[in-house]
């Protein structure tokens, strides 16, 4: 049951709405607790909250990705697309950033 709830989205099972919302702000609840409890934890500012939270950014990125076509409209789902790739730069950008202390 949870592994389907988990998987639902990656496979593109969920609709857009679900997979945004739900799924993006439980997701990113849960991907900012860790993070928050890990630098607490180590007092790291760049690195290891980077490396905790790109798995949850690439989670709900491909989620969403994949589900971009479950709406009424083709446009909002291409648009929805080219915002995730989007964030997939910033994502980049952030971890580049990361490592190199900034």
């Amino acid at each position: 049951m949870i592994r389907h709830l988990l998987l639902a989205p990656l496979k593109g099972e969920v609709s857009l709405a679900s997979a945004w919302w739900l799924y993006g702000l439980a997701v990113n609840a849960v991907g900012l607790l860790v993070v928050a409890a890990a630098r607490a934890v180590t007092g790291a500012t760049y690195l290891l909250p980077a490396i905790v939270a790109l798995p949850v950014c690439i989670y709900w990125a491909v989620g969403v990705w994949q589900c971009a076509y479950n709406c009424k409209s083709r446009t909002l789902g291409t648009y929805i697309r080219a915002c995730v790739a989007a964030s997939f730069l910033a994502i980049v950008a952030f971890g580049v950033a990361a490592l190199h202390g900034q």
